[in-house]
């Protein structure tokens, strides 16, 4: 039967209402749930057995849920209540309100003006300080057990020239790929690149990577104290670049929410396996991009599932996989924006939440997910598409190669011609399918312009190559604000380049080859 046609039987009484519906089992008939909830759920082929069943008068409105405003308190549907025919009805948004674009001033910028927006001389100054205190705490430590021809032993303490150097040094280890940190500096004439050596030595190199740091070791909670921070050696450069990412940039209206996995294959309690994605093993982070452009705007890493999360007016009601889209896109909520999700974060509560403060939604969803009416959708053949509708909420079957379920609080249940190369005649698809395969590539965009030019090094402790990452990270949205604000294209890997001559060069504008030239014909 066309899910589209259902129509129940409803008929008022002095003090009842009277609704049929199929028998289901174990269906429970709630208190002071209005005939309408049940139009939709009286689908099944002819004969099907039905019953007459006496419900009472409705019960007043719902109170809000404790602990959520009343903005917030909205009622979780039952597995199979409330879908009914969608009847072409056009979810309500709030007008897109928000200006995309860079909040600052960018006159004359070059490229390594829009890097220091995120990394700047005022935070590589406390990365050294913090650098310098560590190696301070380490030599009082251990001092006494380092042998006499101990590379440690060479250590002084840095500056922020040198500090800028290091980091030069670093990302350009990215765009120059080696197998090894010692290679940088062979002197073999197949091997050999000159701008390493002619920069600082490959020993002090390593000693500034030994005793780089972020925080202070000495403030650290222990491990079994309960506000201890697993990410507590970062958190200084987490909280800087979460700041700066929304500071400086308003996103467009279409917004995207995934996970990423940076390789890492050492001992850590939060490694993942993901073997969907291209390391496998590995930090997941959980990035807010903008899809058009891949702009990471807001991010999480993920410490363990025994860590709390507890966003700013957070529904209780939310799982711990709803609560990470909630964490991310609350700052921009009541503004219009679309967040589209697959279907490890999409649920129906999550997204009656999103709706109810403004923030629409779209996005794939497992067909077990509690609320989502996949048992009111029939077998479907190819190229077919069912929906159904529960107040904001669109849910939408779609089968293609497979069977593909929808949900959103964004589209009607519309679909358009579609052109595939290797059919003669369109296809036709629901929109919410199109506009999910557009807009929910942000996140996959983002890691794909970095993959070519990924900086750290199998070597590296967790903490150091996550802040390498970042640092990289920071690149890229310096980059695409780059583009947002010149008419003249230039590639990723252009931009880089001008950014570590920048870095590297000790006199502002100074040719970085005509410098190195000189080092090296002083050498």
């Amino acid at each position: 039967m066309n899910l589209l046609k259902i129509q129940a039987v409803t008929l008022s009484l002095e003090h009842h209402q009277i609704v049929t519906v199929p028998v289901m089992k174990n269906y429970v008939m709630s208190h002071g749930v209005a005939a309408r909830s049940y139009q939709g759920a009286s689908r099944g082929s002819a004969g099907t057995a039905r019953s007459v069943v006496a419900l009472p008068d409705p019960a007043p409105a719902q109170r809000p849920i404790a602990g959520v405003s009343a903005t917030q308190a909205v009622a979780m549907p039952e597995p199979g209540s409330d879908w009914t025919s969608p009847n072409m009805v056009q979810p309500e948004l709030p007008q897109f309100s928000g200006n995309p674009g860079i909040l600052v001033d960018t006159t004359n910028f070059e490229p390594i003006n829009f890097f220091q927006l995120y990394i700047d001389d005022g935070f590589l100054e406390f990365i050294v300080q913090q650098s310098n205190l560590y190696a301070e705490q380490y030599f009082q430590g251990l001092g006494a057990e380092l042998l006499p021809s101990a590379r440690a032993r060479k250590w002084t303490p840095t500056s922020l020239p040198e500090m800028r150097k290091f980091w030069g040094l670093t990302l350009q280890m990215g765009i120059v790929q080696k197998p090894s940190i010692a290679s940088y500096w062979s002197k073999k004439s197949t091997q050999t690149t000159p701008i390493f050596p002619a920069t600082m030595s490959r020993d002090r190199y390593l000693l500034l990577l030994r005793y780089l740091h972020y925080n202070d070791n000495a403030k650290a909670l222990p491990r079994d104290h309960p506000d201890h921070d697993r990410l507590y050696k970062l958190r200084p450069l987490l909280d800087h670049l979460m700041a700066r990412f929304e500071e400086l940039y308003t996103p467009g209206q279409n917004l995207s929410v995934d996970e990423s996995l940076l390789l890492y294959k050492g001992r850590l309690v939060f490694k993942q396996y993901l073997p969907s994605k291209r390391a496998r093993y590995g930090i997941k982070l959980y990035k807010l991009c903008e899809s058009s452009s891949g702009y990471m705007y807001r991010f999480r890493v993920y410490t363990g599932k025994d860590s709390q999360l507890a966003p700013p007016d957070c529904p209780p009601a939310l799982s711990t996989t709803e609560k990470i889209v909630w964490d991310l896109a609350y700052p921009l909520f009541g503004k219009g924006y679309c967040i589209y999700t697959d279907n490890f974060y999409t649920g129906v509560p999550l997204y009656k939440f999103l709706y109810s403060n403004g923030t629409g939604a779209c996005g794939t969803i497992r067909s077990n997910r509690k609320g989502f009416p996949t048992t009111q959708f029939g077998k479907q053949k190819r190229g077919e598409t069912s929906a159904l509708r529960c107040g904001e909420l669109l849910a939408v079957k779609y089968t293609d190669k497979k069977d593909v379920h929808l949900l959103t609080t964004i589209h009607n249940e519309c679909t358009s011609a579609v052109h595939v190369r290797w059919r003669d005649s369109p296809i036709m698809k629901p929109l919410c399918v199109q506009d999910y395969n557009r807009y929910m590539g942000g996140v996959d965009k983002s890691d794909q312009m970095l993959v070519p030019y990924l900086a750290s090094r199998k070597a590296y402790v967790w903490y150091k190559k996550l802040a390498v990452h970042l640092i990289q990270m920071s690149m890229l949205n310096a980059f695409i604000l780059y583009q947002a604000t010149h008419a003249r294209r230039i590639t990723f890997l252009k931009f880089q380049e001008s950014v570590i001559e920048s870095l590297l060069c000790p006199e502002e504008n100074a040719p970085i080859t005509h410098y190195f030239i000189a080092v090296l014909i002083q050498a």
